[in-house]
């Protein structure tokens, strides 16, 4: 089961067949413990998901029931969230051409005739790639992926404040700013001592401006 530190902490499902991808949606969450941000049939769904959930790891059908699974790319594509991985998963692999500007999304094609056992691998080698991309990381890269709210709290956090002084200085709820913490150890692949000294690094880095709201 992955742990709290894993560099994948949500899924998103998006297959035409319900049954399948709650059968997947249990393996998933059973064998590495990803958050199921939820299962979508269709395309209209699935972007309302991702908008909502922006999970990091997208399992995607060629055929969703109003749209194509390419469509989908597309959103993502517009969204430029580096953050969120696709694995496309469909019994249509062997006539998929993917557009080039698309491909940077994809980290992986399985055909969907093979076993689970085959799909489990090929994501634990999407998790384990994605944990050594973000190990190599430094503070710099960091703040690069991180979203202008999560660049105060990280900035905070290296100042040693707590979730209810960040709230406070950044009038938030207490809710909001643990929303944004998970996001940053998410993307950080880190979290406890070592996040803390990448958050002292990244404050000492920032102009004072960015540094503190």
């Amino acid at each position: 089961m992955a742990s709290s530190t894993s560099p994948i902490q949500s899924c998103l499902i998006a297959d035409d067949h319900l049954m399948f991808a709650q059968v997947l949606a249990n393996l998933l969450s059973t064998h590495f413990g990803f958050a199921i941000a939820g299962l979508a049939t269709s395309l209209s769904q699935a972007q309302a998901l991702i908008s909502q959930h922006r999970p990091e790891l997208v399992i995607l059908d060629l055929e969703l029931g109003d749209g194509s699974g390419l469509d989908l790319l597309h959103t993502l594509q517009q969204r430029n969230d580096p953050d969120t991985s696709v694995i496309v998963l469909s019994g249509h692999v062997s006539t998929f051409v993917c557009p080039d500007p698309l491909r940077p999304l994809i980290a992986a094609v399985v055909d969907k005739s093979q076993a689970f056992d085959a799909i489990v691998t090929v994501i634990q080698h999407v998790v384990q790639q994605r944990g050594q991309d973000l190990a190599l990381q430094t503070p710099a890269t960091l703040l690069s992926r991180l979203t202008a709210r999560e660049r105060d709290v990280f900035s905070l956090l290296g100042d040693g404040m707590s979730s209810k002084q960040i709230a406070a200085a950044l009038k938030l709820s207490i809710r909001t700013v643990e929303t944004h913490r998970k996001h940053i150890v998410s993307k950080a692949g880190v979290s406890g001592a070592e996040l803390m000294r990448l958050a002292t690094l990244a404050g000492q880095a920032l102009p004072p401006a960015l540094a503190r709201p």
